[in-house]
């Protein structure tokens, strides 16, 4: 068989170097091919008619190599007319005399070609470069794709705005390898969590929002630090870079343990002012939350619970199980599904302007935007308002000058975290309202529960969020020669924080609780400065390129706040406005100040050798003020290699393959994540005492016990890489194989009770003790499906598989507190955050009833286990179940593995989208799980089953007059596998015909539709109508968004 024999056999077999691999996505082709022919023969009546005055034109189109390309679109400039080459990369077409044919193909440069007197043509077309010459944003520069030596996934504009969102992290969701993100609940002012390759550090330092950020990456925006990334609008960014290999993070040293999210927004560009407009507006609502039991089925449980009791034969003895007011309001018919009441659908909308433009010495950028969101219930929605300018001028060729500024501002409401929970597990009865429309604050009288809807009352509760972030960013840019270049940059961002809560005597968290209401006013500021310097120096000789950086970078955070609260308010109409009015004696003032500056110096060195071989050093001194004297000083290095293998000359001839550059990386990088006094001892006075009506000051030692041999958690960290490209680059693909040590962690330690305690909390003490490690496998892989002038398909996938687990503990033994050891236990050789519980087998049948009898729930084993009961795994063989020596490992928040699975597919002027995320192996605490009340007084999912003699489930125990938690394993309900899959974004787009638009005075026009967190299916069956992205919280669940929205510019 010759060459040319050979590619027309492998064409036919859908697996020509020059057509894609339709084994990929062959479920979908049936549909695609169809729209491809159309594309190819497809025309008008105009086409026609100039059809028939035009001649036939022939033609072949081959590669550099002379070889034939198959699926070439030429089309007829201006006109529908068009053709697709076949498998010998030949055509046919109808074209005017003076015609100009274009002809496009995914890999190379796209032609024009004019006919004129010919009517044969022989087309070659020149490799495209323009994927690997692709500028890529690195620490503290940039850096042309094909000669990164680390693992660095670049996301564009186009792909963090298809996926509308309120920030731009939570439109990345599952589509870069290795960064997992989840959203952190339902709510309008709601953020998100963000790991980069697992988790590794144990510390329990948290932000001034009580957030944990051990773990969390660091974000440069515009090259600084300190910059709340959800305050940038989706469409102002250009572009994020996230750095994961310790090679693209040791330049930033002890703050890059974490990886690395590097976001560039847009400049305005020379030319003519341009201005455009992104907008959407839709509903929030529908989430996925299970059905609570009504009417018979919720008083059956209370039946079979007084039956298994003894108590309960027949519906004649309803009355004396049920109370007089649960009794009376099931004889009026009075139930109320208290999960639809508190629902509410809410609106979402979104609008961005934008106008840029400029000169050759000066640009300029300004966006304003608002954004509003309300979420499940009533009186939770947030406004945010933001206004952004990016300016720069050139004051000569040698300096350069600029400034990128923003302000934002947030106004949010808060409904009190419970109310969904307890609309859950409410008894179904009474009614939410009295005749006059108020709330009935206790629907079955004062002895019952709560309303859920006690909030929704006049001046009940509010709990109300104003802040405001302020950044201001400027910078020096010098470039005396070619190639040498100096930047100067500071950034200060300052934020204003004021929490503002009041609760009524009648509000649902202390109606029944306390006797008074609570004003509370919680005001912080926050100011964070950052100061880098950088010299950059990159030049080419021959063959050899060299690049150098050498940088300083300070920053400083200060934080000063205040609280003060009280009780007992004089009306409740004054809310948190008026504190005085509060009882004197009821009065708490605080106040903190937090001060943190670190000083970095670092190097970076890189050399390639005909963009074949490819070397990167760098190095980083860090200095915190975190950490104890003697220890505040710590070197980072880093190493790494690259080699592009696809230009050798024993791979040059190999007509499949594009591209392929392996990478391999070393790096370290530190934490110092404590406290900012982590290493002191400290007193808190505190002012809310008396003595015969005397007040008085007194002192309590703070939490955290001074330790002055606190030093660097560190991480290191190796990485191999493969950059491959396939067929022209239609196929390409990144994998990458890690793993991270991370040792001296630094752990929180409970001291002993007999050191004493604050606040009935025992001392804690920082210490470098044990280690952790992470290892895993990335594999991003992009294709080409069709790419013709109206069909177009392409495909994304993304997968990641990480391992994380304790390697050693103090002593080398576990640490298993004697509090929630279920979730808070330290396991050797397990993940960082994992659960320790039985082992659920099941429940205990009739058929079983003798050797559940040989099990038994006590030492002394005088209590054996009968049908109905759970049925556990006897882990140490006594036939006595205790949590000594039954409990164990069970699993991890931390998933398996997680995937993303984008198409997106283009027909003339429509585009489509279809996203799917997956997240497997993960365990979840399912607080529903929890919610099975054995005895039928507070209400839980209707899907759940429950044992009887009649219904032998092996779900859940058979109903009793006793509290859930007395019975054993109880909690193997509650921490479940919770695996999942789901579509998370629908899009349908429809761009307005460029001709049609032009007329308007539009460049371009664009609607769409979008449908996000479409449907979510998890693989345990106790996990039903619930989006286990929330991670297994009961309170305000993820919720659906249908939006509208237009894409204009001018």
């Amino acid at each position: 068989m010759n060459k040319r024999q050979q590619l027309k056999h492998s064409a036919a077999a859908l697996t020509s170097r020059r057509f894609l691999v339709g084994g990929l996505c062959a479920t979908m082709m049936s549909f695609a091919l169809p729209m491809a022919v159309e594309a190819a023969g497809g025309g008008n009546l105009t086409d026609l008619q100039e059809v028939n005055q035009s001649k036939k034109v022939t033609g072949t189109v081959v590669d550099g190599a002379g070889e034939p390309l198959i699926g070439v679109s030429v089309q007829v400039k201006g006109t529908q007319i068009g053709a697709i080459t076949d498998f010998d990369g030949k055509f046919s077409i109808d074209a005017p005399a003076n015609a100009t044919l274009v002809v496009s193909y995914v890999g190379f440069k796209t032609q024009e070609v004019k006919v004129g007197n010919q009517s044969v043509l022989a087309i070659r077309l020149e490799d495209d470069n323009q994927l690997l010459d692709e500028v890529v944003v690195i620490g503290y520069g940039t850096m042309k794709k094909r000669d990164l030596t680390g693992s660095i996934t670049s996301v564009k504009a186009e792909d963090i705005v298809r996926s509308p969102a309120s920030n731009a992290m939570e439109a990345l969701q599952g589509q870069v390898p290795g960064l997992d993100i989840t959203r952190n609940s339902g709510s309008a002012t709601s953020g998100v969590t963000i790991n980069i390759r697992g988790q590794r550090s144990l510390s329990d330092v948290e932000d001034e929002f009580q957030n944990n950020i051990a773990n969390q990456p660091l974000f440069i925006v515009d090259g600084m630090q300190g910059v709340n990334f959800a305050d940038i609008a989706p469409s102002d960014i250009e572009s994020i870079e996230v750095l994961k290999d310790a090679s693209s993070t040791a330049i930033y040293g002890s703050q890059g343990a974490n990886g690395v999210i590097i976001i560039t927004t847009k400049k305005g560009k020379a030319g003519k002012p341009r201005v455009s407009y992104n907008g959407y507006i839709g509903v929030n609502g529908w989430p996925q939350y299970p059905d609570m039991l009504m009417g018979e089925d919720y008083m059956n449980v209370r039946r079979e619970s007084y039956r298994t009791a003894g108590q309960w034969s027949s519906t004649a003895d309803d009355a004396s199980i049920f109370t007089p007011n649960e009794w009376e309001a099931i004889q009026n018919g009075d139930w109320t599904n208290w999960v639809d009441e508190v629902f509410h659908n809410g609106i979402v909308q979104n609008h961005q302007v934008t106008a840029s433009g400029g000169t050759d010495r000066t640009t300029a950028l300004l966006s304003a935007g608002f954004y509003q969101e309300q979420g499940s219930f009533e009186g939770d929605n947030m406004r945010k308002y933001n206004l952004r300018l990016n300016v720069e001028h050139k004051l000569s060729d040698i300096f350069k000058i600029g400034a990128n500024s923003q302000i934002t501002h947030y106004n949010q409401n808060e409904r009190a975290d419970n109310v969904l929970w307890r609309a859950a597990t409410n008894a179904p009865l009474g009614k939410a309202y009295d005749e006059n429309g108020n709330v009935n604050l206790y629907p079955l009288g004062q002895s019952g529960q709560v309303n859920p809807l006690a909030d929704e009352a006049e001046n009940a509760a509010k709990h109300h969020v104003l802040q405001t972030n302020i950044l201001a960013n400027g910078y020096l840019e010098v470039t005396p020669i070619e190639g040498l270049n100096f930047r100067s940059s500071v950034g200060i961002n300052y934020t204003f924080y004021r929490n503002q809560d009041f609760e009524a005597a009648n509000s649902i968290d202390r109606a029944g609780a306390y006797a008074t209401s609570r004003s509370e006013v919680n005001s912080w500021e926050k100011s964070f400065v950052n100061w880098d310097n950088v010299i950059n120096y990159n030049k080419t000789f021959g063959d050899h390129t060299i690049g150098a950086t050498a940088l300083t970078s300070y920053t400083q955070s200060i934080l000063t706040g205040v609280t003060a609260a009280g009780e007992g308010q004089l009306l409740d109409s004054f809310l948190y406005h008026n504190l005085g009015a509060n009882t004197q004696s009821t009065y708490e003032i605080g106040s903190q100040y937090k001060k943190h500056t670190t000083f970095s110096y670092a190097i970076r060195a890189n050399y390639s050798y005909k963009g074949r071989y490819m070397i990167t050093v760098s190095n980083r001194w860090d200095g915190d003020s975190r950490l104890a004297e003697g220890n505040k000083w710590k070197a980072f290095p880093s190493v790494a290699l690259a080699w592009r293998a696809s230009d050798e000359k024993f791979l040059r001839d190999v007509e499949w393959l594009s591209n392929l550059k392996v990478r391999l990386s070393w790096g370290m990088t530190g934490n110092s994540g404590i406290s900012e006094y982590g290493t002191m001892s400290g007193m808190t006075p505190y002012s809310n005492s008396a003595f015969q009506n005397a007040g008085y000051t007194y002192y309590m030692f703070n939490e955290y016990m001074g330790n002055p041999n606190v030093g660097w958690e560190i991480s290191k960290t190796w990485d191999l890489g493969f950059d491959l490209g396939f067929l022209d680059n239609r196929i390409s693909a990144t994998i990458d194989l890690y793993k991270t040590n991370t040792s001296d962690l630094l752990l929180p330690r409970d001291l002993p009770p007999s050191l004493g305690a604050t606040n009935n909390t025992s001392f804690k003490m920082y210490q470098n003790i044990g280690a952790t490690m992470n290892k895993g496998i990335e594999v991003s892989i992009n294709t080409v499906n069709f790419d013709t002038k109206d069909f177009g398909w392409n495909t994304a996938i993304t997968f990641a598989a990480n391992h994380e687990e304790i390697t050693d503990l103090i002593d080398g033994t576990d640490i298993m507190p004697s509090t929630n050891p279920e979730t808070e236990s330290l396991l050797i050789g397990r993940p960082l955050h994992s659960f320790y519980n039985y082992v659920n087998q099941g429940i205990w049948q009739e058929s079983e009833r003798e050797e559940a009898a040989t099990y038994f729930k006590d030492a002394n084993k005088t209590q054996p286990f009968e049908p109905g009961d759970f049925k556990l795994k006897d882990l140490n063989g006594d036939n006595i179940i205790d949590p000594t020596n039954d409990r164990t490992y069970i699993g991890s928040t931390s998933p398996k593995w997680t995937a993303g699975f984008n198409n997106n597919f283009r027909y003339k002027n429509f585009d489509l989208n279809v996203y799917l995320i997956a997240r497997w192996g993960q365990y979840i605490d399912y607080q529903m799980g929890g919610a099975y009340d054995p005895q039928g007084r507070s209400n839980f999912p209707a899907h759940f089953n429950y044992w009887t003699p009649e219904n032998p489930s092996n779900d859940f125990p058979r109903p009793n007059q006793t509290e859930y938690y007395n019975y054993i394993g109880y909690q193997t309900t509650q921490y479940v596998d919770g695996s999942y899959w789901k579509i998370k974004t629908i899009s349908l787009g429809y761009t307005v015909p460029e001709s049609f638009a032009s007329k308007l005075g539009i460049s371009r026009l664009r609607f769409y539709l979008t449908a996000n967190n479409v449907f979510s299916k998890a693989r345990n069956h106790l996990i039903q109508d619930y989006d286990a992205e929330r991670g297994g919280e009961a309170t305000a669940p993820l919720q659906r968004q249908f939006i509208f929205g237009i894409n204009l510019d001018f």
